[in-house]
């Protein structure tokens, strides 16, 4: 079977590496207009304020293609005939596939400003816009950004970094408008502020002037024009589908998926930025690119450490034990990557019994290694109860204080998570044979669990029970929640109730 996928960026790159899990054999190649060695483009900034050397954007070397055993190509994609199963470069050259991957990203808009394709003036999208802008970083002394997304205020924030005056405008009200609401935009402001940056909002840019001695004047609509060595503009990006015209694949602002990331081609595949696949929230077609405020707000939380980054930092180390046989070791990688991947980059409330149980064994994996084989654990789960929703992250805590305080010290430890159906909804257990905990520590304890505030001992350790059993009495009613027992040096035993009766009660009672 052929293999050909366009883009080698994070979409392209996740595709070879899993498909290379269930199929070592046919051949894949993986075509790119940037060159085959990929970067990230999150630490594009980085290198412009020179916290980061230019070979650091890079997030792949040319051996780990060798060992995938994937051919890769430069060149530009500029036609597919879907019928042919064919794919035909800029320069002439053409690929067959049986099974086609388009993972071509997104390229920067130029806005319709009058002067905005003159030399000087640039997007900061690529590796060759750093590479075109970079003598300006190291020499000007003022910067106009035209825009207020991230990838903007990125850029400006490296200027400033250099030590330029940096002034900021943005079309919209407020900056990053499709991220933030107007509390988190000023939260950001006041910090652009303190970094000296001169920023304008609900400000139309006329036009760019550039004068005799190259650097601009940026016009604007009732307000003074800003001088600038130099002018970055940020004000979005589009997929790139171009080379899919006459094709048969359709293509709207993106191109259609399902949530199998099939095409309305056969044989015709889309990921990334230029995918618009059906979201947790219900939507059939939203554009990766076009993310919705609920998910984006999260996002631009996460987006100081890129998630990207990260994963493919841990695959690559994980290939790397794989090939050595170091097969403990990788599993507790993936255990890890598993737990960053749900803590960082799900956003959704509720995730199914299911899924929790998954990351809270992924969670034991590790700890169990750390603390050398000295306690073991079971998991017990009833199939029946496995898709009902439960608040995220409602028993990593548990399981957390439960190593901490019952077993760290014991050598022959047992932690036992037991979940039940009940004619009410649901149990879950989490039982140790550790420590246990103090009758006054565990009437104190109780209380605050039951007052809803939390509860420090006297070390400072903090449990975290009254937020879970705030959350469940949040989500399913007061009938839910949690309570705990425990016999000093015997065991300690949590108990989480979900009354799905009492959810249905409350929501009837509210008229929602």
């Amino acid at each position: 079977m052929n293999i050909v996928i366009i883009g080698n960026s994070a979409a392209g790159l996740s595709a070879l590496q899993n498909f290379r899990k269930v199929d070592k054999d046919s051949k894949v190649v993986m075509i790119s207009k940037e060159g085959f060695l990929p970067y990230s483009r999150v630490l594009l900034s980085y290198v412009l304020r020179g916290k980061l050397p230019y070979e650091g954007m890079t997030i792949r070397t040319q051996d780990y293609f060798e060992r995938l055993h994937a051919e890769c190509v430069e060149g530009t994609v500029t036609k597919l005939d879907a019928q042919a199963h064919k794919v035909f470069l800029e320069d002439g050259r053409s690929f067959d596939y049986d099974k086609l991957l388009i993972a071509t990203g997104s390229y920067a808009l130029t806005p319709p400003i009058e002067g905005a394709h003159q030399e000087g003036v640039c997007n900061m999208w690529t590796k060759a816009d750093v590479d075109k802008r970079m003598p300006k970083f190291q020499n000007s002394k003022r910067a106009a950004v035209i825009g207020s997304g991230f990838v903007a205020l990125q850029a400006a924030w490296a200027a400033c970094y250099r030590g330029m005056k940096v002034t900021v405008i943005e079309l919209m009200d407020r900056i990053m408008p499709s991220v933030l609401d107007q509390q988190g935009a000023d939260v950001l402001v006041e910090k652009i502020h303190e970094k000296g940056v001169t920023l304008h909002t609900g400000t139309v840019t006329e036009r760019i002037e550039k004068l005799e001695d190259g650097s601009f004047l940026v016009h604007l609509k009732d307000k003074e024009p800003v001088a600038a060595d130099f002018v970055i503009v940020g004000t979005g990006v589009r997929p790139n589908v171009a080379f899919l015209e006459g094709s048969g694949v359709t293509v709207e602002r993106g191109i259609p998926v399902n949530e199998f990331m099939q095409t309305n081609v056969p044989d015709v595949y889309a990921a990334g930025d230029v995918a618009a696949g059906p979201t947790a929230f219900g939507d059939e077609h939203t554009l990766k690119l076009k993310i919705s405020e609920r998910e984006a707000k999260i996002k631009v939380l996460q987006s100081q450490i890129s998630p990207h980054f990260l994963y493919n930092a841990l695959d690559c180390i994980n290939w790397n034990l794989i090939e050595k046989e170091d097969w403990e070791t990788s599993r507790i990688l993936i255990a890890l990557s598993s737990m960053l991947r749900y803590s960082m980059e799900d956003s959704t409330d509720l995730v199914s019994v299911e899924q929790e149980l998954q990351q809270v064994e992924n969670y034991l994996i590790i700890q169990k290694n750390r603390f050398f084989d000295r306690f073991d654990y079971r998991i017990e789960k009833d199939q029946a109860v496995m898709a009902v929703l439960v608040p995220k992250m409602i028993l990593q805590p548990i399981v957390e204080n439960s190593i901490r305080h019952g077993l760290e010290e014991k050598n022959d430890g047992m932690l036992v998570v037991r979940v039940a159906q009940r004619e009410y909804g649901l149990e879950i257990l989490v039982e140790d044979n550790g420590a246990g905990i103090p009758q006054k520590r565990l009437e104190k304890l109780r209380q605050c669990i039951q007052e809803s505030h939390q509860f420090q001992d006297e070390q400072d350790f903090h449990i975290g029970l009254a937020n879970v059993n705030s959350r469940l009495r949040y989500v399913f009613g007061n009938s839910s929640g949690l309570s705990i027992e425990s016999r000093e040096n015997e065991y300690a035993r949590v108990r989480l109730i979900v009354d799905l009766e009492g959810m249905q009660d409350e929501t009837a009672d509210s008229g929602r």
